[in-house]
């Protein structure tokens, strides 16, 4: 029987000039049928402490040591697993391997996960610490001048819904059941990049009239990696919703439907 398990990943003082000496790469691994009940008896452990605030290790204080020790406690008698990298900063050496500071991160994260990978059993690997970097807690998303936000999702926290569509792919259309892709979990961090217009070479950028409305879209020729954007209705006009993005390959990639779409974009972009 093919076991899953879900692998949780965060990071902290991680940014190239945000004045830490070093950085710090984690993972939790959990058994994915016992992800849920984790989450139940860490909820009951705060609940007998009256905590309702972020678990925050900067936040410990004398009142919320029992707390915090009553976590410790639970992660050791749980089939929990833990992993974490550190960095000493002024160590890297980005020159020596003609890589940016970008490249040298991402390395981390291959380490990071790479020894904890078992080619027997299947992963789900959520990039939090990317996704919340450069899209929950980026005051500053947006392209050209409009605001980008998640596509509203009733019954769900809409970035939550956001970061799963973005680092998953429907494997079954009857019941829309969605699992990890790694193809677009490894380029999550490819979304500011391009949204910022970092890359300005073999790009198109256009609106194209489609059945459900108008589009926007970034795709990266070279990459063949694109981005989608929708003009938000019933809202302030200069704002989009993000809908997806990903890496083209497979039919797509053979259909070339971006290109498609280019050849009857709109005279300019929406």
């Amino acid at each position: 029987m093919n076991k899953t398990f879900n692998i949780y990943c965060d990071e902290s003082c991680h940014l190239e000039n945000d004045r830490k000496d070093f950085m710090l790469l984690g993972s939790m691994i959990s058994a994915y049928n016992q992800a849920k009940s984790h989450s139940l008896q860490i909820n009951e452990i705060k609940k007998r402490h009256n905590f309702y605030a972020e678990i925050k290790w900067s936040k410990v204080s004398q009142s919320k040591l029992p707390f915090y020790s009553e976590l410790i406690d639970y992660f050791f008698v749980a089939d929990l697993k833990f992993r974490a990298i550190g960095v000493e900063k002024s160590k890297i050496n980005n020159s020596a391997f003609s890589q940016t500071y970008d490249d040298f991160y991402y390395k981390m994260y291959y380490q990071l996960l790479n020894h904890k990978i078992d080619s027997r059993y299947s992963y789900n690997v959520y990039l939090e610490g990317v996704f919340d970097r450069d899209i929950t807690n980026n005051r500053n998303f947006n392209f050209r001048h409009k605001q980008i936000n998640p596509t509203p999702a009733e019954g769900m926290d809409s970035m939550e819904r956001l970061f799963i569509h973005l680092t998953t792919v429907i494997s079954e259309k009857s019941t829309r059941k969605r699992v990890f892709d790694m193809a677009r979990a490894v380029r999550l961090h490819w979304i500011r990049h391009h949204i910022e217009e970092k890359k300005c070479d073999n790009m198109c950028i256009f609106s194209v009239e489609e059945p459900s409305g108008i589009r926007a879209y970034i795709y990266d020729i070279d990459e063949r990696y694109v981005i989608v954007l929708e003009p938000m209705r019933n809202l302030k006009k200069n704002e989009y919703a993000l809908l997806t993005a990903y890496y083209e390959h497979g039919k797509d990639k053979e259909r070339n439907k971006v290109m498609k779409k280019y050849k009857r974009r709109l005279p300019e972009v929406v």
